[in-house]
């Protein structure tokens, strides 16, 4: 069974790669792939990124061992995540199966083989599908065939493996700690802490004696608690306005360095959270009905636009989704009902995908970890609900719960609070309209950029592309009206903030002239009329910009 299961997750995985391989999207990285590629290629050429890091190096180690062995493409990286992908479903098989019977576990590897988002995420170059592998070996390696006695120090070794890819994995901390002291006592439980304390040890020595920084592990977690929580945040969105960065800028040029900087974030986040408590729980309570709805957030690519290019997706028939999995994984739970006391390590995953999404803000990548709690409590009604029919007044109690537990999953899977069947991240249609203008659909790139400028008309990236797009296409005057456009809103001073580069836009604002520049001088005109026109007043501009288009009308 365990090997249809991995075969079968496998062949599904593989197919994916396949009709997605020669989209435009999965060799032109953006965001947060584009990095983890930097950091590997770093890697490889021997002068990697120097700790504290803002997040765990390790799935920029996994990417470089890929790298080294096969080639810096993206291509390998996807197959091997599709064969750990393979492998997971046969853990959450081997889990199931374990608690609840070979039947079920069955049905819980088929959910997992055939679910969207882990299949989707699999040609990702991103941590979730490494970092849920490691998860499930770690659950796996608590539950050994009687009689024999978990090796704790290797299960210990595992979790903290798990946090040199995700530090999400402390949420499961807890749970984790409660099972292994109900099994093993309290010598199981030294047992599991000590690698975990050894590895917070090493990041701290680590971090101090190369970075000269005090940070426990990471130097980022303040930064990312506040892009999610403060009264300007969404729940979704880590851009930052104009008035948070403003604030991210005022941060960075006080702090002495990066982890000093998070504590400074951290501090405004309480500030918030007791300064404004209504505004933080109404906050909270959306962060938390969107982590359970079927639209799949992200808040680095297009998760809708990227698998409606695959020949493989057909949604929402198929691959299911949450929406689809969520009623069945509700109606399982409350039929476990005191189950739960013999099976607590069944919530540690499900502690992930609630409480990252929601301390932190809402994204795909976050919650995805649940799925696997999800497709064995999904397959436990999917086993108990035909016994249960059968017999309809002898388990009416049991078969009320499932009801109830389908009416919940459903309306939370379905429902649009909040708007998030509309809801739209200005910077990242930007993205995917430089994807469409990359594969030469032009027109959708233009439509795409200005709906994000009509979002947000501060983006300069998104100018930027907008006169590229518009060249592209012979529109002259309109390009030249894009860069002015764009030059127009670039501040007058938009201080560095070496760690928030990732975030700033002062290398698109010299992008975004050195474009115009280039343009106006394929056409004859005076390129040194750009620094006037940016630092000239409204009227001057106006005048600057007449002389221009009169100047290219004329080319």
């Amino acid at each position: 069974m365990l090997w249809g299961i991995v075969l079968l997750a496998l062949a599904v995985r593989l197919l994916y790669i396949l009709s997605v391989r020669s989209a435009v999207f999965f060799t032109y990285l953006q965001t947060e792939a584009a990095r983890y590629h930097e950091w590997a290629t770093l890697i490889l050429q021997s002068t990697p990124p120097t700790p504290p890091y803002d997040e765990p190096p390790g799935y920029g180690y996994f990417v470089a061992a890929v790298y080294r062995v096969f080639g810096a493409q993206v291509l390998p990286v996807a197959l091997v995540q599709a064969l750990l992908g393979a492998v997971s479903c046969g853990l959450i098989a081997g889990i199931a199966a374990h608690w609840f019977a070979t039947r079920a576990g069955a049905l819980a590897g088929l959910i997992a083989a055939l679910y969207g988002p882990l299949i989707y995420y699999t040609g990702k170059l991103e941590p979730p599908i490494v970092f849920i592998c490691v998860v499930l070996l770690a659950m796996r390696t608590m539950l050994p065939r009687r009689p024999r006695t978990p090796r704790w120090t290797i299960v210990g070794a595992l979790w903290a493996l798990a946090m040199v890819f995700r530090v999400e994995a402390a949420f499961a901390l807890p749970v984790v700690a409660l099972d292994v002291g109900r099994r093993g006592g309290r010598e199981a439980l030294l047992r599991v802490a000590a690698p975990l304390v050894v590895l917070v040890a090493l990041a701290v020595t680590i971090n101090l004696r190369v970075g000269h920084q005090f940070a426990v592990f990471t130097s980022a977690p303040g930064l990312m608690l506040w892009l999610g929580n403060d009264a300007d945040a969404d729940g979704v969105n880590p851009f930052l306005s104009p008035s948070r960065e403003r604030i991210a800028q005022d941060i960075g040029v006080r702090a002495p360095d990066a982890a000093a900087a998070d504590v400074m974030f951290m501090r405004r986040v309480l500030r918030f959270w007791f300064g404004q408590p209504r505004q933080a729980t109404a906050l909270l309570w959306k962060k938390f009905l969107w982590t359970w709805n079927d639209r799949e957030l992200s808040n680095t690519g297009d998760p809708d636009w990227e698998t409606a290019q695959s020949w493989f997706f057909r949604r929402p028939l198929f691959p299911p989704g949450l929406g689809i999995m969520l009623p069945l994984a509700l109606a399982g739970g409350l039929l476990l009902g005191s189950g739960w006391c013999d099976v607590p390590l069944l919530a540690a995953p499900l502690a992930v995908a609630l409480a990252a999404p929601v301390v932190f803000f809402t994204n795909g990548r976050l919650r995805l970890i649940g799925a696997t709690s999800l497709a064995i409590l999904a397959a436990l009604a999917l086993r108990r609900l035909p016994a249960l029919l059968r017999e309809p007044r002898a388990h009416g109690r049991l078969l009320a719960r499932a009801a109830l537990g389908i009416a919940a999953g459903s309306y939370l899977g379905w429902s649009d609070p909040f708007g998030i069947r509309s809801y739209e991240i200005a910077e990242l249609t930007v993205n995917r309209a430089i994807l469409e203008r990359a594969a030469g659909e032009v027109e959708p790139a233009v439509r795409d950029l200005r709906r994000a400028l009509a979002l947000n008309p501060n983006d300069t990236v998104a100018w930027l592309h907008l006169g590229l797009a518009e060249e592209q296409r012979g529109e002259d005057l309109a390009a030249l009206g894009a860069y002015l456009d764009g030059l127009a809103r670039v501040p007058a001073e938009r201080p560095t903030v070496a760690y928030m580069d990732a975030l700033s836009e002062a290398p698109a604002d010299r992008a975004l002239q050195a474009a115009a520049a280039r343009f106006l001088r394929r056409r004859g005109s005076d390129a040194r009329l750009l620094p006037a026109f940016v630092e000239a007043s409204d009227e001057g501009r106006r005048a600057l910009r007449a002389d221009m288009l009169r100047s290219i009308a004329r080319y």
